[in-house]
């Protein structure tokens, strides 16, 4: 597992195996991505990986705070990866997946918000 990684950190490397990986959002359960999205940039330039929306939107948990899948990707290079995020702004996570915790629960700040990884 790698993180977590807050998404307004800037030139942070991780070394990824080759594999699948599955990316959580820490924080909440309802979350509405807008234009929110990153990408990994191999250290030597070869390879660039853009990961896909999850179809299957899991909800879990990371150190008793409330988890949920927001990303899949492949690496079919392992190495040192450079991680950047997009649109970080845009990005709507609260607590409550519930419609009434939608109505009435706040968002929460987006320079608190962080992300795991974990390998499948």
């Amino acid at each position: 597992m790698i993180g977590p990684i807050n998404i307004y950190e800037k030139e942070k490397i991780i070394n990824l195996p080759m594999g699948v990986y599955d990316v959580y959002l820490i924080g909440g359960w309802y979350i509405d991505l807008l234009s929110f999205n990153f990408l990994l940039s191999k250290i030597n330039g070869e390879e660039v990986i853009k990961p896909e929306e999850a179809t299957l939107k899991s909800q879990s948990y990371y150190k008793r705070k409330r988890a949920k899948k927001i990303f899949s990707f492949s690496v079919n290079r392992g190495g040192n990866y450079k991680i950047e995020f997009k649109g970080q702004n845009s990005l709507i996570l609260r607590k409550q997946s519930l419609m009434i915790g939608y109505l009435f629960g706040k968002n929460i700040e987006t320079n608190s918000i962080e992300i795991f990884i974990e390998r499948n």
